[in-house]
């Protein structure tokens, strides 16, 4: 808040007058002789004080300080001119009104300029320097001789210089006295003016501050303030502006934040819901898998189990290999025996043959022997019975023998299928074998892997049962989110904003408050 400079009023001084030059001649001591000194050096004044004002001039002109109260040459002559002409009003010592209004202007200019006074009593020292000198010069004649001593003529010459330097001294007075005045009249003004001003900033300012108070940011301070005050308007109607539109900033970037969280809480709760029914799946995943597992290990012990039982076929199936190999050859030898018996069947046949014929020729011996060969009869009879007996029984072995031929060789032929079909049995059993132990190995590498499997779906299941925990607390984050989103909206909402411009889209997010017609009223 701006203060207000203290009122430091003084006491009124009257108008510079007569009476006022008047009691300042008496306190000096200028009285009607020395005024008349004064008047005596005229002449002698109006010679050399334009010397000495051409002294002080150049002193002016070789003082960059001193010269810069002058824009131009026309300038410095006019007031040498206007110097010239106040010393011949000193030099008539009248001191009279017009010579206090004369003095009176000067000292107004002086503070008018703000000259300052080292400038104005310098140039009167430099001249006041020149006609003292020239003074004393001039009325103070010197005489040749070792004692030669100083003579005067005309007036006094202690009573002109000091006439002439009271004369000076009560000029510089009272135009220092007019210049301090002036410039004291002047600082009460403009301490004057500051303090209106600062009230009329203050009031502004006051307005301005509890419209901002009452969070009206479309409020702008249109009085036309004091030029030192513009900026200070200019600095507020500014930073207002810009926290009206980073709040129209915020809060349309607010209301796009609540609606992004509503959507990502949804997708959220979607995922969490997602995420459960994913893990439920995977549980049953596991858990069937690892039945799976368990089930793959039981078909790979069964397949080895299996694969032992063929092993153990296929040894017994070798074995049945030599066993009908052996009985090929057995059957080879009882047809090769066969053989042989059908040779001595044969021999036997002929035998009976002969033993018939060698039995009829004894009947028929006996039968010529009468009844001595009767019991020879007896025998070849016998004997022919046998023979026939025996033919009986070589048929008998010889049918039996070919019966037994023919089965020999019907078992040899279907020994050798069975043979063949063993070998058979034994090439397929083989394969078997080799598939089973295929089987086996490959069973026993998905059940591995089944494993391994089983392991990394109970890590996903895991992983996925922590994921579901953390959409539930990024869905508990979004809320809590989407909650503070709301506040800021509510709090932004408690501020009075510029309408937007029926030109704009709900999509802008940047206002530009001097494209608006801001007024000092509340929106």
């Amino acid at each position: 808040m701006l203060k207000k400079e203290p009122d430091t009023q003084s006491t009124a001084r009257e108008p510079l007058g007569i009476a006022d030059v008047e009691r300042r001649l008496a306190f000096i001591q200028m009285g009607r002789a020395e005024r008349e000194h004064l008047r005596a050096l005229r002449p002698w004044l109006s010679e050399q004080v334009p010397a000495g004002l051409d002294r002080f001039y150049a002193q002016v002109r070789r003082t960059p300080e001193a010269a810069a109260f002058f824009e131009t040459g026309h300038q410095m002559d006019h007031a040498r001119s206007a110097q010239a002409r106040h010393w011949k009003t000193m030099a008539d010592a009248h001191f009279d009104q017009d010579y206090a209004d004369k003095v009176r202007a000067i000292g107004e200019v002086h503070a008018r300029i703000d000259l300052d006074l080292q400038w104005y009593v310098g140039g009167y020292t430099l001249v006041l320097d020149h006609l003292v000198r020239n003074l004393i010069e001039t009325r103070v004649p010197r005489t040749t001789g070792l004692f030669a001593r100083p003579t005067t003529t005309g007036p006094d010459l202690a009573d002109s210089v000091c006439a002439l330097v009271k004369a000076v001294l009560l000029d510089i007075e009272l135009a220092t006295s007019v210049y301090i005045e002036a410039a004291e009249r002047n600082r009460r003004s403009l301490l004057e003016q500051q303090a209106r001003e600062q009230t009329t900033v203050c009031d502004v300012i006051s307005r301005a501050l509890t419209e901002l108070a009452d969070k009206n940011l479309h409020y702008r301070i249109q009085e036309d303030l004091p030029p030192g005050y513009k900026t200070l308007r200019d600095d507020f109607n500014n930073s207002v502006a810009i926290l009206h539109d980073a709040l129209r900033t915020v809060s349309d970037n607010a209301a796009a934040i609540e609606t992004a969280i509503g959507e990502i809480a949804f997708a959220a709760a979607d995922l969490s819901n997602r995420t459960e029914q994913q893990a439920a799946s995977l549980e049953e995943t596991a858990n069937s898998l690892a039945h799976i597992t368990e089930g793959v290990q039981t078909t790979a012990d069964h397949a080895d189990e299996i694969r032992q039982a063929v092993a153990r076929a296929n040894g017994n199936v070798e074995k049945s290999e030599v066993v009908v190999g052996e009985a090929i050859a057995a059957m080879r030898e009882i047809e090769k025996s066969s053989g042989q018996i059908g040779t001595i069947v044969a021999m036997i046949d002929e035998i009976a043959f002969q033993t018939n014929l060698l039995a009829l020729n004894a009947g028929v011996e006996a039968a010529r022997a009468g009844d001595a060969g009767r019991g020879f009869a007896i025998v070849a009879q016998e004997v022919r019975t046998l023979a026939h007996r025996s033919t009986d029984a070589a048929r008998g072995i010889r049918e039996l023998v070919h019966t037994s031929d023919a089965q020999v060789r019907s078992g040899v032929e279907s020994v050798a299928e069975t043979g063949k079909a063993l070998n058979v049995i034994v090439e397929d059993v083989r394969h078997i074998s080799a598939s089973m132990s295929a089987i086996t190995t490959a069973a026993r590498e998905q059940s591995g892997r089944l494993r391994s499997l089983d392991l990394t779906v109970k890590a996903i299941d895991t992983n996925t049962q922590q994921n579901a925990a953390m959409v539930e607390e990024s869905t508990a984050a979004c809320q809590n989110l989407a909650n503070e989103a709301k506040l800021v909206n509510r709090l932004i909402e408690s501020f009075r904003l510029a309408p937007r411009p029926k030109w704009r889209t709900d999509d802008d997010t940047a206002f530009n408050p001097s494209c608006a017609g801001m007024d000092t009223h509340r929106a």
